[in-house]
């Protein structure tokens, strides 16, 4: 029989709860209802997960990863004006052009 003054294992949570618990939406927390990884106790229509359900499906995705992130290369930003080597031999080729339609 339930004891009115019960634990916080046995609680029950409303989605929302879960949901702000996990830090995801609703609909997440509804898939993982659906393809039963979270499970659920129905109340009449009222839908709940139980507090024990919630901590399990946590340490069972834990990652024991400690490797530091990966940080990417930060990259010189461009300045405007500045050309591609490309560029420039596009440019410089055009300019030869010039120069001998001028020798001419």
């Amino acid at each position: 029989m339930l004891q009115p003054h019960r634990d916080s294992a046995s609680r029950l949570l409303t989605v929302l709860q879960v949901a702000d618990m996990l830090g995801c939406g609703r609909t997440l927390v509804y898939d993982l209802i659906s393809s039963r990884q979270l499970p659920i106790v129905k109340v009449g229509r009222l839908t709940r997960v139980p507090v024990v359900a919630v901590d399990d499906f946590v340490s069972r995705h834990l990652t024991n990863n400690m490797s530091p992130p990966i940080v990417a290369p930060v990259q010189p930003s461009r300045r405007r004006g500045r050309r591609s080597s490309a560029v420039m031999a596009q440019g410089a080729a055009q300019a030869q052009l010039f120069d001998d339609a001028s020798a001419r």
